[in-house]
């Protein structure tokens, strides 16, 4: 499929380009892991980006047109004046610009995404499918860029890798099936994933504190359009902001967060109090790939409070974690622990939402380097999975495995200490 094979054109290229940095055949120095081949990889995928645009003048045989059709409603509802949560002007709008659509597509994301999809209302329906289609690849490819970079920052030694480990390296990314389910639905996992790697790069920067520890909270604020995702990353901050008395990082979070939701003020004062309305019954019927929707399907009670005890749990027990931890530092890798344990206790969270997993999968990749090769136990069971996920189709709530799956390789990878990992203070 075309949408399938521009995406794993991307994915190889940034893994070639990745093992030419600094110039030294196929050794990665984390030191200075931002440099001219990079940036010539990612002007080329800005081209590409273009030229696909001109390819995809094609017929994508309705990929990427189901999710999107919330996003471009809301947008044009917005620009227009109307209330963009309001179900009724949805669905007549939806009849109207897209006669497929069988049922009403409504959009709960808070208003702080208004400001993101805003410029969609500016294309025609069949154009934006196309763009952000290329506009989700280029996004998927630059935070992979971002996040191998960040956690480069933190492994300062020079790893060499050979050809068996690109092919690995290349085979655990391109079997990766959350960034395909994204573009297949047209949605915008993208944009919170590219939100967490620069929050990553600037938090893991040699130089870390002030400016960049200010613009990894501004970055951040990209992850807010899906907020309860990141719950627990969100209080991983605060309690360690709390514990070194330094608030960069929360400043620039909340800069981001007031900027991101005060926009959409503009358009409409009464935004805030409409998306309430909306929000008063909650699509809690929905069955997603996380804790409290199994929770509520085993014990048939089908309230907002079981769907949401998996979250109370996981945040009090993280509270727990981290009182006796509140005197010393904790390192950069309990924040690659924290993503996949925030995502499948969530309250919603689909399989595309897991695509926030890619830095989680670079750094066990990368520490696993350090020790020999990437070939390995916890990478045979990942690519024997990541298979599995295309040749077996479940339906979305059967995919929650993936994230405690990951947790458990990530705790047998840390077991053993690894001396090479920098201890980043994160200036929080």
């Amino acid at each position: 499929m075309p949408w399938g094979f521009s995406f794993v054109v991307f994915v190889v290229f940034v893994v070639i380009r990745i093992e030419s940095i600094n110039g030294k055949g196929h050794e990665v120095e984390g030191k200075n892991c931002i440099t001219r081949p990079v940036l010539r990889a990612l002007a080329a995928a800005v081209v590409l980006s273009l030229l696909l645009l001109i390819f995809l003048r094609a017929d994508l045989h309705g990929k990427g047109e189901i999710d999107l059709l919330q996003y471009y409603t809301s947008a044009t509802l917005l620009l227009s004046g109307e209330n963009p949560y309001d179900a009724k002007l949805i669905s007549e709008f939806q009849r109207g610009i897209h006669g497929g659509a069988k049922d009403t597509v409504l959009m709960w994301n808070p208003p702080l995404l208004l400001p993101l999809i805003a410029p969609f209302a500016l294309l025609s329906f069949s154009s934006l499918v196309k763009v952000w289609f290329a506009c989700s690849l280029l996004l998927f490819f630059c935070a992979g860029v971002i996040s191998w970079n960040a956690v480069h920052a933190v492994v300062p030694t020079s790893l060499k890798y050979n050809r068996g480990d690109e092919i690995i390296f290349l085979a655990l990314l391109l079997t990766f099936y959350p960034p395909y389910d994204s573009l297949t639905w047209g949605q915008l996992s993208a944009v919170p994933l590219l939100g967490l790697a620069l929050f990553l790069h600037f938090s893991f920067s040699e130089y870390a504190g002030g400016r960049r520890s200010f613009l990894a909270g501004f970055a951040l604020a990209l992850t807010l359009v899906k907020p309860h995702l990141l719950y627990l990353l969100y209080l991983h901050l605060l309690t360690q902001a709390a514990r070194s008395r330094s608030w960069q990082t929360i400043a620039g979070f909340l800069s981001g967060a007031l900027l991101l939701s005060g926009i959409p003020l503009i358009f409409n004062v009464d935004i805030y109090l409409l998306y309430l309305q909306a929000f008063d019954s909650p699509p809690i019927y929905w069955q997603t790939p996380t804790l409290g929707s199994w929770l509520q399907l085993l014990s048939s009670q089908h309230t907002l409070f079981i769907r949401t005890l998996p979250t109370l749990i996981s945040a009090s027990a993280y509270l727990l974690w981290a009182w006796p931890q509140r005197k010393r530092q904790i390192g950069p890798q309990a924040l690659f622990f924290i993503i996949p344990l925030s995502l499948v206790s969530a309250p919603y969270g689909w399989l595309y939402d897991q695509s926030l997993l890619i830095p989680s999968l670079i750094w066990m990749a990368v520490i696993l380097k350090q020790r020999k090769s990437l070939f390995s136990v916890p990478i045979a069971i990942l690519l024997c999975f990541h298979l599995g996920m295309f040749v077996l189709r479940f339906p979305q709530q059967y995919y929650v495995w993936y994230p405690l799956l990951l947790t458990l390789l990530l705790g047998a990878t840390s077991r053993a200490p690894h001396r090479h990992v920098k201890p980043v203070d994160l200036k929080f």
